[in-house]
């Protein structure tokens, strides 16, 4: 059984810096400590919970079974312990202010309308925005850089809270002069073979979805292999070249009209899910707020679509 006793932050920063340089030394540089210092505290954390953290010889420094785990958890609780900071000094004093994150095109048309409502709110706060990559939506969440985000399915939801606001269809984007542009309706089997766009860095799970061939998808990976992208201007511009094909969001579709790009229904794709996101462990009135908001702009939008009405 492990030894008594809880671990402060300190022994937590002291012990993550040696597991990440594998050097005393190293380590007592980057936290401005004496290397006797931090022999210390390491010896002391290992008395205490009664386990080899660190295998150390004159040369090497490596972690152990049990090292490599606490390295795990003690990443996670140092970064939510400085998110609970950065989350608390936003919320204090006049200052006080929520961070709303979202991709520039991947909001589905909600976002302007939602501040909007938001702040009309009596337990609103302030709003600024963070509008960034898909790939750093979940970081800053977790990280505290931001209260809440709209992000699109699928994301992994680890340690957040989420709410579905919008479901909408895709279309596949061809190039204009594509033979399958003149038809109105097509099947992911009338793709197979197309070259259809890979998006930089992403999951094999998203990935997935991007390409067409997720669970609620009607399609088998094939040989769809397309360029790899970055973004959405590079990869509009590789579909209007002939270069690639990709799958949007109906809305993302309608702000693009007009370019040399056909968009066209495909009836088996998998629908665009777009949802609202923040950290688990938070308890903001103006938070709550947000997410209330969020939910009623995403439904009215929605039956106002519903009725013929503008979008």
């Amino acid at each position: 059984m492990s030894g008594g006793g809880r671990l402060e932050t300190r022994e937590l920063w002291c012990f993550v810096a040696v597991a990440e340089e594998l050097h005393f030394g190293a380590a007592a540089a980057r936290l401005g400590l004496a290397q006797s210092v931090v022999s210390r505290t390491i010896a002391g954390v290992e008395r205490r919970l009664g386990v080899r953290l660190l295998n150390r010889t004159t040369r090497t420094v490596q972690l152990t079974e049990a090292g490599s785990v606490l390295l795990g958890r003690a990443t996670a609780a140092l970064a939510a312990i400085e998110a609970a900071e950065r989350a608390t000094v936003r919320a204090a004093g006049p200052a006080a202010r929520l961070v709303v994150a979202a991709k520039p095109d991947g909001d589905a048309g909600l976002l302007g309308p939602c501040i909007a409502a938001y702040e009309r709110q009596p337990e609103s706060a302030p709003t600024e925005l963070a509008l960034v990559g898909t790939d750093e939506l979940v970081p800053r969440l977790r990280d505290g850089r931001a209260d809440v985000a709209l992000i699109q399915v699928p994301f992994d939801a680890t340690g957040l809270d989420h709410e579905e606001l919008i479901r909408e269809p895709r279309v596949v984007a061809l190039p204009s002069g594509h033979p399958l542009a003149a038809e109105d309706l097509l099947t992911l089997a009338d793709l197979r073979g197309e070259p259809i766009a890979r998006w930089a860095g992403e999951s094999p799970e998203v990935d997935a979805y991007y390409r067409g061939y997720d669970p609620e998808s009607a399609y088998e990976e094939g040989d769809t292999t397309g360029p790899v992208v970055s973004d959405l201007a590079e990869a509009l511009r590789l579909i209007e070249l002939g270069r690639a094909v990709t799958f949007l969001p109906t809305s993302v579709a309608r702000r693009f009209d007009g370019r040399a790009i056909a968009f066209r229904s495909v009836a088996d794709l998998s629908p665009s899910r777009l949802v609202i996101a923040w950290a688990e462990e938070s308890r903001s009135r103006a938070l709550a707020a947000f997410v209330r908001t969020a939910t009623a702009t995403a439904a009215s939008l929605s039956r106002t679509a519903r009725a013929g009405g503008p979008n």
